[in-house]
């Protein structure tokens, strides 16, 4: 189960080949033009999904005090919301989640309230972006946020294939006295609106 369970999670990353699910890299693609669901964002640009591409290191500060990270977070942020997106979480590398502690962490920006005082320096260990929450990923592409938006972005399991197991088949032919079943998952990651959800493909962490 562990197993392909990891296997999904991947998938959520890898832009979609043979039998794999569609993934944040084409519905949340890094450039203009897909075709999703057979629809065409190059002509029919209301399906675009939003993007910042500016190459950025999170933790310098261009403008004195604010974190470029944080600029190009709000900026992502701000494309999603006029599109009528209302993104909750924030999909990120540990290198970034990393940059985004240390950038709260440091003079002026530490966050403490009693609600939240349990988790460190900023409260929680990853404190969530204004209302999106915060999720570090080992298979996220590296230099990579993706801004999902729960009501236009669904993940589904298919009824007749939720992770069923197939019958046992004996292996003794091959010499072995055991036996073999396999574990079958039928996923896939759909859409209604990918202009509700946003990518940011270039800032560096730490």
């Amino acid at each position: 189960m562990e197993t392909i369970l990891a296997a999904i999670n991947a998938d959520f990353y890898t832009a979609q080949a043979g039998k794999n699910m569609l993934g944040f890299p084409d519905i949340i693609a890094d450039a203009a033009g897909a075709t999703i669901g057979g629809i065409n964002s190059g002509s029919t640009t209301k399906w675009e999904n939003q993007r910042q591409t500016s190459a950025k290191t999170f933790l310098t500060q261009t403008t004195t005090n604010i974190f470029d990270g944080l600029t190009q977070w709000n900026l992502l942020l701000d494309d999603c919301h006029k599109n009528k997106g209302r993104p909750k979480l924030l999909f990120t590398t540990y290198s970034i989640v990393g940059a985004y502690r240390i950038a709260l962490s440091s003079q002026g920006y530490a966050r403490t309230t009693v609600e939240d005082a349990g988790g460190g320096v900023g409260g929680s260990r990853n404190p969530d972006f204004y209302d999106l929450e915060v999720i570090p990923e080992v298979d996220c592409t590296a230099l990579h946020c993706y801004m999902v938006d729960p009501d236009a972005f669904k993940f589904h399991v298919m009824k007749n294939v939720n992770f069923r197991k197939t019958p046992f088949v004996s292996l003794q032919s091959n010499g072995q006295p055991a036996q073999l079943a396999y574990m079958v998952a039928g996923v896939q990651s759909t859409t209604r609106a990918r202009r509700a959800n946003g990518v940011h493909t270039a800032i560096t962490g730490v």
